[in-house]
């Protein structure tokens, strides 16, 4: 008697579990003040060789321009590993990126990452509200893991 109450709940969260890119996340947000700008959305790939961003993800940056830095928080789901009967998605939280600015000027703020294997360039334009990041693999810092590798995302 308990499988037809617990086989409809199952079938549906495999259902929903295998249909993540079609949740819905809030649309790209920015907000600024006179030593602060705060972006909010989803980061989506637009062009290069590297793997994207899983779908859906969420994304917050909060710069200060008096201090010349910014930190980016994010999470995504997880697809998860395995065969379907142990593949269960999650929601991965990222650790924080610290971001050196290296311009600001004329409302765009340029600012600069160095992950193990790239360089991340941040560009945030409070005149045309478009934020993007660019990806370049590195062999600076003795990994070849992405050396050969680039992307560009922009937050939606």
């Amino acid at each position: 008697m308990a499988w037809r109450v617990l086989l409809p709940v199952l079938m549906i969260g495999m259902v929903s579990c295998n249909r993540n890119s079609s949740l819905n996340t809030l649309p790209m947000n920015i907000a600024s003040s006179r030593d602060h700008i705060r972006v909010e959305g989803s980061w989506r790939k637009i062009g290069g060789t590297g793997d994207a961003t899983p779908v859906p993800n969420v994304f917050r940056i909060d710069c200060n321009t008096r201090e010349m830095s910014c930190i980016e928080n994010g999470a995504w789901i997880d697809p998860g590993y395995g065969n379907w009967l142990e593949r269960w998605p999650f929601l991965r939280l990222l650790p924080s990126a610290e971001y050196q600015v290296i311009r600001w000027e004329d409302g765009i703020l340029l600012a600069e990452h160095a992950y193990s294997n790239s360089d991340c360039t941040l560009r945030i334009s409070i005149r045309d509200k478009k934020i993007s990041r660019t990806w370049r693999g590195t062999r600076a810092r003795g990994t070849d893991l992405d050396a050969d590798k680039w992307m560009e995302e922009v937050l939606q």
